[in-house]
């Protein structure tokens, strides 16, 4: 279930989990109140799997969340989400249409600044309630080169000016394989 379409000024300046917690701070110390603002919430449900785990081989990943309740777990219209690879992924082919959610409404914009990979919300669509399962795709990830543990992933949700809403920084890795030997030839010496 989608929700609400957000009009009028809001839709031109959208209420944020971000704004509400500045706000609520501020009209706390306003009336001489001290006002505690919780850490961001898990993610549940969390996997990052790319479709091929042989070594050097380009893929499309496919990243499953849900997000905590609704409404501090909301995906805004303009939200972010972020994805942390090791080190030895390869996302330099990562594009700005590599990124998507089929389980979302919109446009999407995908950035790549380091290990991490950035699918952002473009504003056109509707708010992304909490506690709904949400599968996000990206291609021209390239796996590691050698066989072995990927470690773990990191996956978060944001608000558009980077606050985070959900984490989980611990996604299972994956374990990549070798891949099979092609056009090889023995010949004696002599």
């Amino acid at each position: 279930m989608k929700g609400k379409k957000q009009k009028g000024l809001f839709k031109i300046m959208p209420l944020s989990v971000a704004a509400l917690m500045i706000f609520a701070v501020s009209v706390g110390a306003w009336l001489g109140l001290q006002i505690n603002i919780a850490s961001a919430a898990a993610l549940s449900a969390t996997n990052v799997q790319p479709a091929s785990l042989v070594a050097g081989s380009t893929n499309q990943v496919t990243i499953s969340f849900t997000p905590s309740g609704t409404p501090a777990g909301d995906i805004p219209v303009d939200g972010k989400i972020k994805v942390t690879f090791g080190a030895g992924y390869d996302l330099s082919g990562v594009g700005a249409a590599a990124g998507t959610c089929a389980t979302m409404d919109g446009t999407f914009v995908t950035s790549v600044a380091g290990q991490v990979v950035t699918i952002t919300r473009q504003g056109d669509g509707t708010i992304e309630l909490g506690n709904t399962a949400q599968t996000c795709t990206i291609n021209t990830i390239v796996n590691p080169g050698v066989s072995g543990t990927t470690g773990t992933y990191t996956i978060e949700t944001t608000t558009t000016g980077d606050v985070q809403i959900d984490i989980d920084a611990a996604v299972s890795a994956d374990t990549i394989t070798a891949g099979a030997l092609t056009a090889t030839n023995v010949a004696p010496a002599t």
